[in-house]
């Protein structure tokens, strides 16, 4: 069944699919390390 529309749909599926997950997991990554970073330099505030 190759062009099929339903393989069509199914592989385009997994790849929003696929791109969403990674989507989340750099966000969340990021997150972590601007609330980090942001904790350092309130730490770094507090000694001045």
């Amino acid at each position: 069944a190759k062009g099929s529309p339903t393989t069509m749909a199914l592989s385009e599926t997994l790849s929003t699919i696929y791109l969403f997950v990674w989507e989340s997991r750099i966000t969340k990554e990021l997150r972590l390390k601007m609330n980090y970073l942001e904790g350092i330099r309130s730490i770094h505030h507090s000694y001045l």
